[in-house]
């Protein structure tokens, strides 16, 4: 016999304060109940199918959004393929042949802006409607607040392109994090003697805007202050615009090939070009200064290890 769930569903980029809300709402109800909870979501995200973009764009990839969602308390995680021919399911179809096939469903919750199905005909409404023919009850999450306005995935994505990574961090509730193996670079970093761990971020995740920040580099379970360039360096003329190049502040060993985690916690200035070596050195330099005092004063450092 399969277990009662309450199950949360939606896409889930960025696993931010309003998602948080409405996995909030679906644990505390499972635990009340005496059910598991369920979580469904979509790989890729929807608009990666329907309104594909050359830009990157996703705040998560799926293994860092499906870990996010077990540490929220999932105790199981349904992730679809999202193709054109979900997208085109009858909204009572997805119920029944989904939702309903694969998990003994006592209630479901949603966010207000969910919508499923054939021509987004899948709403709150008929989610009601369904489960008074089925027996589960449907709560419809309200949008969390920012300021004046819903924490969404689209307004953290403005952020994130605008360099305000401080406000990304906290309509997320953690910063954004890039994680990867640490490259071969081109040895500039000796020559301006400060080393530099290179990260290339994933194709499909979306990079602050180029320039220079302040970070957190989590390396296996362990944070250490940092400062990291995102894009081209313009003086050295790397030319990758989708490097990531990170110097830990207070760290003396190998990097090459371990796994790094950095988290991005404030801006420090724009990316540019500087009219000899010894000049970016001193930039660089006053970077370094200027992060110190930034995570003295309180940089939010909650980077997942």
């Amino acid at each position: 016999m399969r277990p009662r769930s309450v199950v949360a569903i939606g896409v889930f980029d960025g696993v931010h304060l309003g998602h948080q809300a409405l996995l909030d709402q679906a644990r505390g109800a499972a635990s009340r109940g005496g059910a598991l909870t369920g979580v469904v979501t979509f790989a890729p995200p929807p608009a990666a199918v329907l309104a594909p973009s050359p830009e990157a764009f996703q705040i998560t990839p799926l293994p860092e959004k499906t870990a996010l969602l077990a540490e929220l308390g999932a105790d199981r995680l349904l992730v679809l393929e999202f193709t054109r021919e979900l997208a085109a399911t009858a909204p009572r179809d997805f119920v029944t042949g989904v939702l309903l096939a694969e998990f003994d469903l006592a209630g479901l919750v949603l966010g207000h802006d969910f919508r499923f199905g054939a021509d987004r005909a899948g709403d709150e409404a008929l989610l009601q409607e369904m489960g008074n023919e089925h027996g589960f009850w449907v709560s419809e999450v309200g949008a969390v607040l920012w300021g004046d306005a819903p924490v969404s995935s689209t307004r953290i994505r403005q952020a994130i392109r605008s360099g305000r990574v401080a406000e990304a961090a906290r309509l997320m509730g953690r910063p954004l994090t890039i994680e990867g193996a640490v490259l071969r670079g081109h040895g500039l970093g000796k020559r301006l003697r400060v080393p530099t761990a290179n990260l290339e971020a994933a194709p499909e995740q979306i990079l602050p805007a180029p320039g220079v920040y302040v970070v957190e580099a989590c390396l296996e379970g362990k944070g250490y202050p940092a400062v990291a360039n995102v894009g081209p360096a313009p003086t050295m003329g790397t030319g990758h615009d989708r490097l990531v190049e990170v110097h830990l502040l207070d760290f003396g060993g190998g990097l090459r090939d371990r796994v790094l985690r950095v988290g991005f916690l404030d801006w420090l200035r724009e990316a540019r070009r500087f009219r000899s070596v010894d000049a970016l050195r001193e930039a660089i330099g006053n970077d370094i200064r200027t992060a110190r005092e930034r995570l003295r004063n309180g940089a939010d450092k909650r980077v997942a290890s």
